[in-house]
């Protein structure tokens, strides 16, 4: 009885061990078959005209022509779409000053998108015989000869050029970067509300004494702290009072309300 106990015991060890065996088997051919046919699906991929690129579009730019950047993305039709190196493409389109950022998509079997956000000039500087354009976050844009459209930019006086290379910020100060960027926040507001009461020039030289100009009015903000609250008590002024085409000044430097004067 124990002697065949023992072989029923031997032969249930014996099937398990060939039932491991088997599946050991199955997985290492279901791992190989699927290995050759990721291969084959690659080599079809790299190789079959269907994945051949038939369009190319180019999206969000306004200010950059569509042909420029495909010029620098170098993405050729007729090509294979998975050739593409995504991440030199995009390194090579932000090459260009206005563009921020950049984003390459393949859309299958033969589409590409280019997604690009840009930078837009906001500001201009007079720099000796011509024209310098900064963007909201105080990136030098480009210099020019002359002032493209002075009802479009907002001027900044008393600001130091010498250092500032195209692509770069103007200022390593992190104060200037900040309330640029501010100015333009607030710019865009009154442009969105229909206020048309526009920001033309601004002084943040000295940052206890911020000057900010709608057209011959000026106002006094002082130190730059709370300046959109400031700024939006003096707009609501110029605003209520029709004080846009008026010349003199609003002076909310200080607590408590505003004084404002008008010239005769």
């Amino acid at each position: 009885m124990n002697k065949v106990s023992r072989n029923e015991k031997d032969m249930k060890k014996y099937n398990v061990l060939i039932k491991k065996r088997r599946r050991r088997r199955i997985i290492r051919k279901t791992i190989f078959t699927s290995v050759l046919l990721v291969a084959v699906l690659c080599v079809l991929c790299l190789k079959l005209t269907y994945f051949n690129i038939k369009h190319v579009n180019v999206i969000g730019n306004k200010i950059v022509d569509s042909s420029s950047i495909l010029e620098l993305s170098n993405i050729k039709t007729g090509s294979n779409i998975f050739y593409l190196n995504t991440s030199k493409i995009e390194k090579s389109i932000a090459t260009n000053n206005y563009i921020k950022s950049v984003k390459i998509k393949r859309k299958l079997p033969s589409i590409v998108d280019v997604y690009v956000k840009e930078r837009r000039p906001v500001y201009y500087i007079k720099s000796g015989d011509g024209i310098v354009y900064l963007d909201n976050e105080a990136v030098v844009l480009e210099r020019d000869s002359k002032l493209h459209s002075k009802d479009k930019y907002i001027q900044i006086s008393n600001m130091n050029l010498e250092d500032a290379n195209i692509g770069e910020t103007v200022s390593s100060d992190k104060y200037v970067v900040q309330t640029l960027k501010e100015i333009s926040d607030l710019s865009d507001r009154n442009t969105m509300n229909d206020q048309n009461i526009r920001i033309t020039k601004v002084d943040i030289s000295d940052k206890n004494n911020v000057k900010i100009y709608f057209s011959k009015m000026l106002v006094k903000v002082g130190y730059k702290r709370d300046m959109m609250n400031k700024l939006n008590k003096a707009i609501a002024i110029i605003d209520q009072r029709k004080l846009k085409n008026s010349k003199g000044y609003i002076d909310v430097s200080f607590q408590g309300n505003p004084v404002f004067h008008i010239n005769k």
